[in-house]
């Protein structure tokens, strides 16, 4: 190559070069266009996800909240049963008192009623056999 050939950039027609020029000029800002395409997406994916995460954290407090109610709700009424059941035992403990003092009771009436009946029986015979000795006297 001596000096007085031309280099490719020189030998190139004026034309071909611009237009090689305004080609990646143009390729620049389609690829600009992606990029503020995808920072665009990328922003709004992340509002999502920071919505998501504010929304899930909403329900997880909503959650939380009604499981501690709920708890609350069947620790009063476990609390209420313990006291129901204490007072159907004590009354329980109570019929079952009457229950043996009446048992007692009639079973000091069965026995007063046979020793009437045994009385009456005696009383009876001796009236019986009193009348048979006036007879045969």
């Amino acid at each position: 190559m001596g000096l007085s050939d031309e280099c490719g950039l020189c030998a190139a027609a004026p034309g071909a070069l611009e237009s090689e020029r305004q080609a990646l000029l143009d390729k620049a800002a389609q690829l600009e266009r992606e990029r503020t395409a995808h920072a665009e997406a990328a922003a709004e994916a992340e509002t999502m996800r920071a919505h998501a995460a504010a929304r899930a954290a909403e329900l997880e407090a909503k959650l939380r909240s009604e499981v501690t109610s709920r708890r609350q709700e069947l620790l009063q009424q476990q609390e209420a049963a313990r006291a129901e059941l204490a007072r159907l035992e004590a009354s329980r403990a109570s019929v079952v008192t009457r229950v043996h003092s009446l048992e007692g009771h009639l079973g000091r009436l069965v026995d007063e009623e046979a020793l009437l009946l045994q009385q009456r029986s005696e009383g009876e015979w001796g009236a019986c056999t009193s009348q048979k000795t006036l007879h045969l006297i």
